[in-house]
């Protein structure tokens, strides 16, 4: 009885190691790969009962959303902060140059930078794909890019973001929301910071401290 567990052990573990050896750019071998792997996963509901504003405890998936959505909703600040001394008006001032400096080179080099184990947004565009393909969808983003900033509007799945809670306690109030956002609109976030830290560190605009 022993030898035969162990036998299945043994057995167990070369075939895992068969498969993790095999997984390259195969796609058949990933398919098996990932099949093998979600077989042997137990899946869990993480998140038990949760009680609403009304004091109503609800175990209903739709219901436990409605209680985060209400919680979070009800702490996040829509203010701009205060208006004072401290925060003075800013004014607009004419500028050389206020074009994005946006190249598919610049994209290709963000592109490739990405982390492919990150999860993807709501456009359900993933980071290892774009990642894959850097070397031959750089001029579409660019010209996305370029038409947004000229425009100075977003596409709408940029606006848009997955929030999910992650556990710390019993209760909404001990959930954090985490938000996974569109990873193009990212790639654009660094663009234009970089663009704006070069400004700020090419023209003075703020002194040393």
């Amino acid at each position: 009885m022993l030898l035969a567990a162990v036998r299945r052990k043994f057995a167990k573990a070369q075939l895992e190691l068969k498969l993790v050896r095999n997984v390259g750019d195969n796609k058949n071998e990933k398919i098996t790969f990932f099949k093998y792997i979600n077989g042997n996963m137990q899946y869990r509901n993480i998140i038990g009962p949760l009680q609403d504003e009304n004091g109503h405890l609800t175990d209903r998936d739709r219901g436990k959303a409605e209680v985060f959505g209400a919680f979070f909703a009800s702490v996040f600040n829509t203010g701009d902060g205060p208006r004072g001394s401290q925060c003075p008006e800013l004014q607009d001032r004419a500028c050389e140059n206020d074009q994005l400096p946006v190249n598919p080179e610049t994209v290709r080099d963000l592109l490739l930078q990405l982390d492919p184990c990150k999860s993807m947004g709501p456009d359900g565009i993933h980071p290892r794909t774009l990642k894959k393909l850097a070397d031959v969808i750089t001029k579409p983003p660019s010209i996305i890019f370029e038409l947004s900033w000229e425009s100075r509007e977003a596409p709408a799945d940029w606006k848009l973001a997955s929030v999910v809670p992650v556990f710390k306690k019993d209760d909404t109030k001990n959930y954090r929301p985490v938000r996974f956002i569109s990873v193009l609109g990212k790639v654009i976030e660094k663009i234009i910071l970089g663009s704006t830290e070069k400004h700020l560190n090419d023209d003075v605009v703020i002194g040393h401290s």
